[in-house]
């Protein structure tokens, strides 16, 4: 799926299939949802679409997109296991290692996992499944995934839109900084997390 051919896609109902793509890959469906967000901000960039609204459009459509596999996993909790998309989806060993992820780091896997493509909607999943991660704390943290994901795709689209071989490199270093700010948050939120256990055993 090339970004050529879906800005052809998108232009003309822009917002409303941008929507319809990310939460289409959301649920597990083969959508590769960074061409989705750079096509966007090209779509937007080449003035068929308003970039504010393209930016709140496409951060909703991975949101829900995600919420939604949450709330499959919630609503239908281990019965999900009777489906046949289960086991190609989530293997045993996979499922033990997320709920075991989940027992020791909580919310901040889930956030680390926005990151994670290939392990992304299993981990959605079984945290709606295990019920180890309550609906406001999932929202909390992959809304804060999210948010500082999408724009930044969006937005590199918008400015490559007449520039490709600029966007081709910032692309580039764009999976880079996103790396090391995703990492940079998890260490101070870890660091956080250690000293409010540290002095909560002190009282």
């Amino acid at each position: 799926m090339s970004s050529a051919w879906l800005v052809s896609l998108l232009s003309p109902h822009a917002a409303l299939l941008a929507f319809v793509l990310l939460l289409a890959g959301g649920l597990a469906l083969p959508i590769p949802e960074d061409v989705v967000l750079v096509s966007a901000g090209i779509v937007a960039g080449l003035g068929h679409a308003g970039l504010a609204d393209m930016l709140v459009i496409t951060f909703l459509g991975v949101l829900l997109g995600d919420v939604a596999m949450y709330a499959i996993g919630w609503h239908w909790g281990d019965r999900i296991r009777q489906w046949r998309f289960f086991d190609r989806l989530v293997s045993a060993e996979r499922e033990a290692g997320i709920r075991a992820a989940f027992a020791r780091r909580g919310i901040w896997f889930v956030f680390a996992a926005r990151f994670l493509w290939g392990i992304r909607v299993a981990v959605y999943l079984v945290a709606g499944m295990s019920r180890q991660i309550a609906p406001a704390r999932f929202l909390l943290a992959d809304g804060l995934a999210v948010l500082l994901t999408v724009p930044v795709k969006v937005v590199l689209g918008f400015y490559g839109a007449h520039h490709r071989a600029w966007l081709e490199q910032a692309l580039h270093t764009e999976e880079r900084v996103i790396g090391i700010l995703a990492g940079s948050i998890l260490l101070l939120l870890t660091l956080w997390w250690l000293w409010r256990r540290r002095i909560s055993r002190q009282l």
